[in-house]
């Protein structure tokens, strides 16, 4: 008997399983491996940074209150000097007036002994103690660097002189020069303290 073709069944096609071969665990070993390292890497770079940054940090807290250190040490020299220089002016302008006034004790004293002479009404010796008196004085201001400005006979200075009034001239040659002294001028150490009131020549 025959079987007909159309009830004959094809055998069934099995899918027979892959077989991994021995390269794909290591590869997977070499990349865990890798990713390991690399990250111990990194970590080691990170502590590494961080070690730096910590110096860092460290020495800029030093140089930090090292400045502020000086800044402070600064801040205490100023103002001992400052206090130092207030105490040295107020003592040399102390020291000062003392001898200013102690070179016109001098003074005060024929001052007063030409008033004695006054309530005699000796004329002469009057005007003796009055002579002495201006000398002794001028005497204690020429030491203080004091002098009296040199007018008389000098070409006008409006430096040192104040014209207050003018006088008629013949001579050319006494043109513009100080005829009369109305009142005196001085200077200190070479600086106008009083301008010469003076009569000039025209």
């Amino acid at each position: 008997m025959i079987k007909s073709k159309e009830n004959q069944t094809e055998p069934a096609v099995v899918d027979e399983p892959v077989a991994e071969t021995a390269d794909q665990p290591v590869n997977e070993m070499e990349q865990l491996r890798s990713a390991a390292k690399a990250s111990a890497d990194a970590m080691m770079q990170a502590l590494h940074r961080a070690d730096e940054l910590s110096e860092q940090l460290a020495a800029a807290q030093t140089q930090a209150a090292t400045a502020q250190d000086q800044y402070l040490r600064t801040r205490a020299e100023y103002e001992n000097f400052r206090k130092r220089s207030v105490q040295e002016k107020a003592a040399a302008f102390d020291q000062g007036a003392m001898d200013t006034l102690t070179a016109l004790l001098p003074t005060l004293d024929n001052l007063e002994r030409a008033l004695d002479i006054a309530r005699s009404s000796d004329a002469e010796a009057i005007a003796q103690g009055i002579e002495l008196t201006v000398r002794q004085l001028m005497e204690a201001f020429d030491k203080k660097g004091l002098k009296e400005i040199d007018a008389v006979g000098k070409p006008f200075d409006p430096n040192l002189h104040a014209a207050v009034m003018r006088e008629p001239n013949d001579d050319p040659e006494k043109s513009d020069t100080v005829a009369q002294v109305l009142q005196k001028g001085y200077v200190y150490h070479d600086r106008v303290l009083r301008y010469s009131s003076v009569k000039v020549y025209m």
